[in-house]
C-alpha cells in the first residue's frame, strides 16, 4: 500500500532489564543528538534544512564533518518515546552552520513546551555555569537587550570544544509533546530543529513491541475515560525556501549585520521572518505528492469501531485541520473527537471535525476507523507547486490508515533510531 508519509520515527533502545523489570519506577533516558545541515530534495528543489540525528555515544561525532550532509540528519528529529516520571536527559552536539552575523548565529538548545526547563551542564572549557535566558550583548544596537536563547546555548562541536552539553527534564509528565530549539526559534525551529516527544502515562507504560502505551486499559491519560487499539502520529512542518537559502547563505538579518552574503547573494537578503510564506506543507517530514496516492472506495466494516489515537502536532505558522472520511460517530463523517491539548486531557472530548492545529500546538484525536480511513487535510494552504500549471496549487491530501490504524512505511525510508524504556 502506498503512503505518503514515514514510518513511524519511533524503535526503542532498551535501558537495561532493571529498568524494564521495574517500568512503574522513575528511569532517566538518555537522547544523543547532534545538530546539523542536509539538504531535502523537493520537486527537483535542493533545499537547505537543518534537523537531527542520534549518534553513539560510545563513537560520538569529533568535527562537523561527520554530522553536516549525514544521511541520518531528518526534519523533523528522531521521536524520543518515554514514560511520565521518567528523567529525559538530551546531550546535544551542535554542528549547524556558522555566519558571521549575529542573528543567523550558530549556537543552538534545545527546550520543551509543557515540560519543566531543562537544567543544562556544559563540560567544555569556557562555559557559562550560570542556567536561564541569553541576551544579544551590546555589539549591535538593534539587539542589545533583547533575547536570544530561552535556555543554555551549546556551542559548535571543535576541537576544543568536543563534549555534549546535557539538558536534563526532570519527572515529565504525560502527554504528547515537541521539542525544539530555544535559540533563535523563528529561524532554528521552521529550519527543521524540532522532533516529537511521547510520554506514556505510568499506569499505561510504553511497549516497544506494540507501539503503544500498554497496560492500565490501554490509556494515553490515566484519567482518559476511555483506551485505544493503535495509534499514529502526525506532525506538520513547513518550508519557505527563500528563508532557508537566505539563512544558508549568510543574508539573513539586518541589512548592517549581513556581513556574510556574498555580492552573487544580494538577491537572497532577507532581515526578519515577517514574510514568512511557506511554500511546502510537510507531514512527517514529506510533502505532499499525488503519485504518491493509493485513493480508494468505500470499503466493508469488518474492522470498523478501532479506536484509533492521533498524535497531532505542529511546528509551522499555519493553521492545519484535518478530517477523517470514513470515520464513525460523526453525522458530517470526520468522526474525530479530540481529547487533549499541549499534554492536558480535556475533562470532556471535543468535536474534532474543524479543530486547527496552530505553531507548537499538539492534540491527541480518538477515532473509530474502518478498514482503510483516509485523512483529508481541510486547510487549502500550498502543499506543492509547480509552475507549468500557472501558479501555486491546494490540494486536498489523503492518509491512508490501514486495519490497524498503522501508517504503513515508504519502500526505502529506514525509521529512526528512537529511545526510551
Amino acid at each position: 500500500m502506498k503512503s505518503l508519509v514515514k514510518n513511524s520515527l519511533k524503535a526503542t533502545a532498551l535501558v537495561g532489564a532493571f529498568g524494564m523489570l521495574w517500568s512503574g519506577m522513575a528511569s532517566a533516558v538518555d537522547v544523543y543528538l547532534a545538530a546539523g545541515r542536509f539538504l531535502q530534495t523537493i520537486n527537483g528543489e535542493a533545499i537547505p534544512m537543518w534537523g537531527y540525528m542520534n549518534y553513539d555515544p560510545g563513537s560520538p561525532p569529533t568535527a562537523c564533518g561527520q554530522v553536516n550532509n549525514n544521511a541520518a540528519l531528518q526534519a523533523p528529529g528522531p521521536e524520543i518515546v518515554t514514560n511520565a516520571g521518567d528523567d529525559v536527559v538530551v546531550h546535544l552536539l551542535n554542528c549547524i552552520p556558522g555566519a558571521d552575523n549575529r542573528v543567523a548565529d550558530n549556537r543552538t538548545s534545545v527546550m520543551i513546551p509543557g515540560q519543566p526547563m531543562p537544567a543544562v551542564v556544559d563540560p567544555n572549557p569556557g562555559n557559562n555555569a550560570a542556567d536561564g535566558p541569553r541576551y544579544y550583548g551590546g555589539g549591535n544596537p538593534n539587539f542589545a537587550g533583547r533575547m536570544r536563547s530561552q535556555v543554555k546555548e551549546t556551542r559548535r562541536l571543535t576541537s576544543g570544544r568536543p563534549q555534549a552539553v546535557t539538558y536534563t527534564f526532570s519527572n515529565v509528565r504525560e502527554g504528547t509533546f515537541i521539542y525544539h530549539s530555544g535559540t533563535h526559534m523563528q529561524v532554528q525551529v521552521q529550519m527543521g530543529l524540532h522532533g516529537p516527544l511521547t510520554v506514556c502515562p505510568s499506569s499505561s507504560p510504553y511497549n516497544a513491541t506494540q507501539g503503544r502505551c500498554v497496560g492500565g486499559g490501554n490509556r494515553p491519560y490515566a484519567g482518559a475515560r476511555t483506551g485505544y487499539f493503535r495509534e499514529a502520529s502526525l506532525f506538520y512542518s513547513e518550508i519557505d525556501p527563500a528563508i532557508h537559502y537566505a539563512v544558508d547563505r549568510g543574508c539573513y538579518g539586518p541589512d548592517e549585520d549581513a556581513g556574510a552574503c556574498s555580492p552573487a547573494n544580494q538577491g537572497l537578503r532577507t532581515t526578519s521572518t515577517i514574510k514568512y510564506a511557506p511554500k511546502y506543507i510537510l507531514i512527517n517530514g514529506e510533502p505532499f505528492d499525488g503519485s504518491k496516492l493509493d485513493l480508494q472506495a468505500d470499503i466493508g466494516l469488518p474492522n470498523a469501531n478501532r479506536k484509533i489515537l492521533l498524535r497531532v502536532r505542529s511546528a509551522g505558522n499555519r493553521y492545519h485541520s484535518i478530517a477523517c472520511k470514513f470515520c464513525a460517530d460523526e453525522p458530517r463523517g470526520f468522526g474525530a473527537r479530540a481529547i487533549a491539548e499541549d499534554g492536558y486531557l480535556y475533562r470532556f472530548s471535543l468535536d474534532g471535525a474543524d479543530l486547527k492545529d496552530d505553531t507548537g500546538t499538539v492534540y491527541e484525536k480518538m477515532q473509530e476507523v474502518f478498514l482503510v480511513s483516509p485523512l483529508q487535510t481541510r486547510d487549502i494552504y500550498v502543499n506543492n507547486v509547480d509552475p507549468d500549471d500557472g501558479g501555486p496549487l491546494g490540494y486536498q491530501l489523503m492518509l491512508e490508515l490501514d486495519r490497524f490504524g498503522e501508517i504503513p512505511p515508504v519502500a526505502g525510508v529506514t525509521p529512526a533510531v528512537a529511545v526510551g524504556p
